[in-house]
C-alpha cells in the first residue's frame, strides 16, 4: 500500500517514530537504533504496512533492502513483526543473511524471541530465497568489529552463568556499541558483567 513516507521527523524514542506529512502524523515502528535521521529533519522512511488483529501498523526502515528483509522474515511461519524487529535490532542485516546462508542456528537463537526451532525454521524457509537475491548479502556494512561467533559465545556464556537470554543480549549489545576494537568472547563477557552488575 505504501512504499515510503517522506516528511519531518517530530518524535523518535526507542522503536517508535512520528513523521509529519503535510499536517498528518504517521506513527511508525522500527528496529531499535534504526538511524533514520534526527528530530526536526526531513526524512524518507521505507515502510511495510501490516494489519494484525484488525490493527494497522506501519514498520519503517532506512533502506529498501532492510524493509525487504523484514518482509522476508515475517513470511516465515510463526515469525511476526515483533520477532522480525528483534532480529533487525539485534543483528546487522548482513549478519542475519550470512547466518541463514551458513545455517548458523546458534547466532540466530541468541536473539530474544528466537529459539532453536524458530532459527531452524528460518533457515529452512529462507535459505533458497536469500541465495537467489544477489543484492541482499551486501545490504549493510555497518558491522561491529566483533565476529558474530564471538558475540554468540559471549551471550551463551552469560546464559550459562544464570542470566536470562534477554539480559545477556542487552548487555552484550551495549558492549558492542561502545567498542571500536576486536574482543574475544571472554573479554565481552567481562565487560558485559560489569554492565549487568553496575
Amino acid at each position: 500500500m505504501y512504499e515510503y513516507i517522506r516528511g519531518r521527523l517530530i518524535y523518535k524514542r526507542d522503536n517508535v517514530l512520528i513523521v509529519d506529512v503535510n499536517g498528518i502524523g504517521f506513527r511508525i515502528k522500527c528496529p531499535l537504533n534504526e538511524d533514520v535521521g534526527t528530530v526536526g529533519e526531513e526524512v524518507r522512511i521505507y515502510v511495510s504496512y501490516i494489519v494484525n488483529d484488525e490493527i494497522p501498523t506501519l514498520y519503517g526502515f532506512l533502506t529498501i533492502e532492510r524493509r525487504d528483509l523484514f518482509d522476508m522474515l515475517i513470511s516465515v511461519s510463526k515469525i511476526g513483526p515483533k520477532v522480525a524487529l528483534n532480529l533487525l535490532s539485534s543483528l546487522s542485516s548482513e549478519s542475519i543473511v550470512n547466518a541463514i546462508i551458513q545455517k548458523d542456528v546458534r547466532l540466530l537463537s541468541t536473539v530474544p524471541g528466537v529459539g532453536k526451532k524458530t532459527a531452524e525454521r528460518m533457515i529452512l524457509e529462507l535459505k533458497d530465497k536469500i541465495s537467489s537475491m544477489s543484492n541482499i548479502p551486501s545490504i549493510e556494512r555497518q558491522e561491529s568489529n566483533l565476529l558474530p561467533s564471538e558475540v554468540a559465545d559471549a551471550i551463551e556464556g552469560l546464559v550459562a552463568l544464570g542470566y536470562s537470554r534477554g539480559n545477556a543480549w542487552q548487555a552484550v549489545n551495549t558492549v558492542i556499541g561502545k567498542s571500536d576494537v576486536k574482543m574475544n568472547a571472554a573479554e565481552i563477557i567481562r565487560h558485559a558483567l560489569n554492565i549487568i552488575n553496575s
